[in-house]
């Protein structure tokens, strides 16, 4: 067995350290602002300039996908603006705490060197939204550098151009704190499904830890679904990779056909994310196909669980929490999978015929975000 790649990743490249797991979520928080933003931004821009020719998209490493395999910092902008032949930048600026002193801004975003100096760059602009009251400004790197300061920022361990917050004028708007609201429910679904990771190492320790007290045996023979994923779970919190990946994910696949409910298919996806991430972005997968439409069949019976009051439940689960819990780790996870064989296995499924679509916002496979995130409120409170 060798050092699971995404884990080297964590360690050597991130600079809080952050586990793969941790990092993913992380990453895929601040994906779900930037893609619920995009419309809203095209659409102001076209009002601000009068031009509704104006077009924005994602941009730079992160614009297929939410997160990096090879962990490489860039200073990349967060979207791109065509505005006739011209591309412009813009950065996003989330402000979701209040009150703050100041904001800060990376200052390798804001100025490039010259003989020495720093000058502002002239081709970015800084879209700032504010959380606790809906409303955003925007600003350009010369503006920072006039109104700011570079100074150690303490989170950051790094300096940055710290602006006084009262320097800022912002401007309301409805649409956005429609957005936000999205937003927030989002966030909720997302931190709320990122517990079964815990959850499932957590059981599988207590077991062990059971097993040692009364002097019994703890077998893992994985000829079952549910052996299987214990395996998965022991692996990935060792952060090792199995010698013969590739015998691991037929093994995997050859489980799918007993996914019937929310709980088995929530093991087989685990697995099979865990397997998939251990195998290098360039090495080619031969069952790449099966598993695209596995990945269909599993969100499709997740979706299908769907209740009116936001749940998720298989067959009248008795811990429809538990389910709704488990239906959102298989929607997050399939779209991590699918954005992934997107960014980095273009050429395999054009060679193999393989339809698949991107991800253009987190959680749309999901029926009713926004009632679901309610549900969990509800789950969580009690």
């Amino acid at each position: 067995m060798k050092n699971q790649p995404s884990v080297t990743y964590a360690q050597f490249s991130d600079s809080r350290g952050r586990t793969l797991d941790e990092y993913r979520r992380d990453m895929k928080r601040k994906a779900i602002l930037e893609l619920e933003l995009l419309d809203w931004l095209e659409n102001y821009l076209k009002k601000a300039h009068k031009n509704p020719e104006i077009s924005v998209k994602k941009a730079g490493s992160d614009e297929a996908l939410w997160f990096i395999r090879k962990g490489r910092l860039t200073t990349d902008p967060d979207y791109e603006v065509r505005i006739g032949s011209t591309v412009y930048k813009y950065e996003l600026q989330s402000i979701n705490t209040e009150p703050i002193p100041f904001v800060d801004f990376k200052v390798s975003k804001v100025t490039r060197k010259r003989d020495e100096k720093r000058i502002p760059k002239e081709d970015i602009s800084f879209l700032c939204v504010r959380f606790k009251e809906p409303s955003f400004a925007v600003v350009d790197a010369n503006w920072i550098v006039e109104n700011g300061a570079i100074s150690q920022v303490p989170a950051w361990r790094r300096e940055a151009y710290r602006v006084p917050f009262e320097e800022f004028s912002f401007s309301q708007d409805t649409e956005l704190g429609k957005i936000l609201e999205i937003v927030r429910c989002k966030e909720i679904i997302l931190e709320y499904q990122y517990q079964a990771l815990i959850q499932s190492e957590r059981i599988v320790s207590q077991e062990i830890d059971y097993s040692v007290e009364r002097g019994t045996q703890y077998q893992l023979i994985p000829t079952s679904l549910d052996d299987f994923y214990r395996a998965c779970v022991l692996m990935r919190a060792l952060g090792e990779t199995p010698s013969n990946i590739f015998a691991w994910l037929s093994r995997a696949l050859s489980f799918a056909e007993g996914a019937h409910t929310l709980k088995s298919a929530f093991q087989f996806i685990y697995s099979l994310d865990y397997i998939y991430f251990c195998i290098e972005p360039d090495a080619p997968i031969p069952v790449l196909k099966d598993i695209v439409s596995l990945l269909h069949s599993i969100l499709s019976l997740a979706s299908s669980s769907y209740r009116e009051d936001g749940s998720y439940s298989s067959n009248n689960s008795p811990t429809p929490c538990e389910d709704t819990r488990r239906a959102c780790y298989i929607f997050s996870t399939v779209e991590d999978i699918v954005q992934d064989i997107v960014c980095y296995r273009s050429n395999e499924i054009e060679n193999l015929g393989i339809t698949i679509s991107p991800v253009n916002k987190i959680f749309e496979g999901m029926n009713d975000a926004l009632i679901t995130a309610r549900f969990i409120q509800g789950c969580t409170s009690s």
